[in-house]
């Protein structure tokens, strides 16, 4: 049996495998216990998107995902900040060498 085959016949049976360096390694258990609810074979056992949406999985990433753009937000915002001083600064030293220049 070829691997499309063996892939096709594992979607219609409802099997995930999640094992192999990648599962075991990098993937923690709250998300494979979220897939594994995602994909359940019978449909009263499977998650809705209100189901997914609050999994504790998700909660977590989002509350993550949350500080961590608040944290790029506030340096884009402090960056931002320094860079029109400073630009504020050139011009009014570039106005004063004019100035001084023209005896204005």
């Amino acid at each position: 049996m070829g691997t499309k085959e063996r892939l096709y016949n594992q979607i219609l049976e409802a099997k995930v495998g999640m094992d192999g360096p990648l599962w075991e390694n990098l993937i923690g258990p709250d998300v494979k216990d979220l897939i594994q609810k995602m994909l359940a074979y019978e449909q009263d056992k499977r998650l809705t998107i209100h189901g997914v949406l609050s999994h504790p999985w998700l909660k977590v990433s989002q509350l993550f995902y949350s500080l961590v753009i608040k944290k790029i937000m506030s340096y884009v915002f402090i960056r931002i900040i320094k860079t029109n001083v400073y630009c504020r600064t050139v011009k009014t030293a570039r106005a004063l060498i004019f100035m001084r220049l023209y005896r204005i």
